[in-house]
């Protein structure tokens, strides 16, 4: 452990030492050859109107949210090596016509937040090597305005010029684009006619174009991945992807996302064989049959879309999807056929809508695959039990914000693999005490903000994985005896914005769960002197009071309390157990005792292998009465071993425990307080409570000691990684000494 901590103290040496060299930014150095390289210097936000004076050759330069002027950029020329540059909102309005040859070997360039005046063919002409711009933004774009550029493969752009030239793009190569059209309401037909050899990835976003041709992608047969957004446009033309007369349209979309636009035609995804991701966002018209035939679907995404009522067997042909969004769709009903062929869906999401109930068989289509259900924020008020039958691979459900009232004792029965089940912003009341009874796996539980005035003891007697357990904000104020006796493994207990009342209760929860590792939040609000106090600040045992004196206090680290006396015996055996009034030992606590201290269920006491007549029991009786009187919640049970009776003389004489103390000492025993059933061995709470905290201690520098270690080996794993990086950099010295020598 020495070994590793004195190691991670060398590495940080090293560290700031380093980063001496490149003030006023954080770098991150690797070598090679002997020689110092900085992989990375971060000199982001830190308020320079100038390019820092680094002499050691940088790989990514990281200038944004700077006020750096343009003709500064032009220092850039002495980072000969320098491959990826972000210069992100330093409101750059003009590129300096020498930048290309300062950074003629970048690969990367970012420009987010930046709005050029104009870019034309020379703004990065020279610049061979670049291969990706981001967030590009100018008021004018000139025709070929990219000429040069032949090995730039990804462009992020936004026009914000009313006419738009059709040759902007020509002579490019791009794989990835993302074209944002701020203020144009026409789309250039030709515009794209640039990838038909290379484009795969197309975003648009085009909020104010009101006519799209159907010859836009005409020859974009390479397309696969296709996104877009046009608010402004009533329909997509019905040839948009495939036309039978024409060659080379995209039909092997694998992804196809449409936003905003009002209707679509029901043809429009015809012949797409290869399409797993729809995402249809906003459609206000639907049409019934747009998804026949479509058979190799996954995800089908239409949140937002106008919905309402989902046809028999609309997605009859769909029975490869495994996952389907229907929030925010204005569903107000389902049909136990509204799911038919959807025989391999496992997440559905039909949530934010006007469904007020639901058939007992609309599941039962996918009951064998369904693992995730979110139902929330509908108007469902009453849950009843055949809904979720046969969901035997069911793992998370969501019912909150429904105004849920009832449910069923046998709603969630077929649910043995629920994992989380959230229940929160509902009416609910009551829950039934066996409605939960087979959720063996259940991890999370959220019951906050309902109506609840108790829990139910054995809600939770089969939860033994539940590691989370929300009931805030509800008007109960304490939990029953042994109600988390089996959740031995929870973390955290939720308990804001109740009316707690801090009593022993609350401390046996500790002791019944992960105890110390138990996050335990909420306020007090009686006793009257805990009131306001949180609960990780609150010392429970304060309150653990009998009900009959405040004087004697039960604390959570007095696990031992005996009282020393004689056994007692007569000649009848029923009275070998004292049952007076004023004696302090009984066989159960009292009522009045139990409300108090629950957490005490065994009260025991040490005998000595003397006897006393029964004639002098009286006596003995008296002698403790003051002792009784301050502890008459407390009683007990003197159990007379078989030795002890055999020895049992009637003349024996009668002889007080010398080691029995007055009324205002402590009284102890050697065997422990069994705490809720639980008997820690003859260990005490006090000897527990150390127990934990020399665990807790062991454990934060065995992971202070992990973290030093993995620190060290992320470094020297950094360093062995950048070697790839390095082979670049000589590559890039290697062709910069050969252009300067030709």
């Amino acid at each position: 452990m020495r070994l590793v901590s004195l190691c991670a103290f060398i590495s940080l040496v090293m560290e700031s030492t380093e980063a001496d060299d490149c003030f006023p930014c954080a770098c991150s150095f690797t070598t090679w050859q002997g020689r110092s390289y900085i992989l990375f210097a971060d000199c982001s936000s830190r308020n320079l109107s100038y390019i820092p004076d680094i002499n050691t050759e940088i790989y990514i330069l990281d200038l944004s949210n700077n006020a750096i002027e343009a003709d500064e950029l032009l220092k850039l020329s002495r980072f000969r090596f320098l491959m990826v540059l972000w210069i992100q909102n330093i409101s750059l309005k003009k590129l300096p016509r020498e930048l290309p040859s300062a950074v003629s070997h970048i690969r990367e360039f970012d420009l987010t937040g930046n709005k050029l005046d104009v870019f034309s063919s020379d703004s990065l002409a020279s610049i061979r090597y670049l291969e990706e711009i981001k967030g590009l933004e100018a008021a004018y774009f000139e025709e070929n305005a990219f000429q040069g550029l032949g090995s730039l493969k990804t462009l992020d752009i936004t026009l914000s010029q009313s006419n738009i030239s059709e040759n902007i793009f020509s002579d490019l190569k791009l794989s990835s684009l993302t074209l944002r059209i701020t203020t144009s309401e026409n789309f250039p037909t030709n515009l794209l006619s640039f990838g038909k050899t290379s484009l795969s990835y197309l975003s648009i976003f085009a909020p104010r174009v009101t006519y799209l041709s159907d010859m836009v992608f005409d020859g974009l047969s390479r397309l696969e991945i296709i996104s877009l957004n046009f608010e402004s446009l009533q329909s997509l033309p019905l040839h948009l992807f495939f036309n039978p007369s024409k060659e080379n349209m995209p039909t092997h979309l694998l992804s196809l996302s449409i936003y905003g636009v009002k209707s679509l035609p029901r043809d429009i995804l015809r012949n797409q064989q290869r399409l797993e991701s729809l995402t249809l966002s906003g459609v206000e018209d639907l049409p019934s049959g747009i998804f026949d035939g479509i058979q190799t679907l996954h995800h089908l995404n239409l949140s937002t879309s106008n919905v309402r009522r989902v046809s028999p067997y609309w997605f009859n042909d769909l029975r490869s999807l495994k996952s389907l969004n229907l929030s925010h769709t204005g569903l107000r009903e389902l049909g136990n056929n509204s799911f038919v062929g959807l025989n391999s869906l496992s997440v559905l999401d039909i949530s934010g809508n006007h469904l007020t109930s639901l058939p007992e068989s609309v599941f039962q289509t996918f009951r064998q695959t369904l693992h995730h259900v979110n139902l929330s924020d509908n108007a469902i008020s009453h849950i009843t039990e055949k809904i979720f039958w046969e969901l035997f691979s069911l793992l998370s459900l969501d019912l909150s914000h429904n105004g849920i009232v009832k449910i069923s004792t046998r709603s969630f029965n077929h649910l043995s693999k629920m994992q989380i089940l959230n229940l929160r912003n509902n009416s609910l009341y009551y829950i039934p005490e066996d409605v939960l009874q087979y959720q063996h796996d259940l991890r999370h539980l959220d019951l906050s903000n309902n109506s609840l005035q108790s829990i139910p003891k054995t809600l939770l007697q089969n939860a033994i994985a539940l590691r989370f357990l929300d009931v805030s904000n509800n008007p109960v104020a304490t939990f029953p005896e042994n109600f988390l006796e089996h959740s031995r493994f929870l973390e955290t207990l939720n308990m804001e914005g109740n009316p707690l009342h801090c009593d022993c209760r609350l401390f046996v929860i500790r002791s019944q769960t992960s105890g110390p590792m138990l996050n335990m939040t909420g306020i007090c609000v009686s006793p009257e002197h805990l009131k306001g106090m949180s609960l990780n600040t609150a010392s429970f045992t304060d309150n653990c009071i009998s009900s009959t004196t405040e004087s004697h206090v039960l604390t959570s680290t007095a696990s031992k309390i005996t009282t020393e006396t004689t056994p007692l015996t007569s000649s009848d055996p029923e009275k070998e157990t004292f049952s007076s009034t004023n004696s302090p030992f009984k066989s159960t606590f009292s009522s009045s005792s139990r409300s108090v201290l629950p957490n005490v269920t065994s009260f025991q006491q040490k005998t000595t292998d003397k006897t006393v007549p029964s004639t002098d029991a009286r006596s003995f009786s008296q002698t403790t009465t003051p002792f009784s009187q301050t502890t008459t919640s407390f009683y007990q049970t003197t159990t007379l071993t078989s030795s002890s009776r055999e020895e049992t003389s009637a003349n024996a004489p009668t002889k007080p425990s010398s080691t029995m103390k007055d009324t205002t000492g402590d009284t102890t025993s050697e065997k422990p307080v069994v705490f809720e059933g639980k008997d820690y061995g003859g260990i005490p709470s006090s000897g527990m409570k150390a127990f934990y905290i020399a665990m807790t201690v062991i454990g934060t520098l065995f992971v202070i000691s992990v973290t030093a270690y993995v620190i060290r080996r992320g470094r020297l794993a950094i360093r062995s990684r950048s070697y790839s990086v390095n082979e670049r950099i000589v590559i890039a010295h290697e062709e910069t000494s050969a252009s300067s020598n030709p």
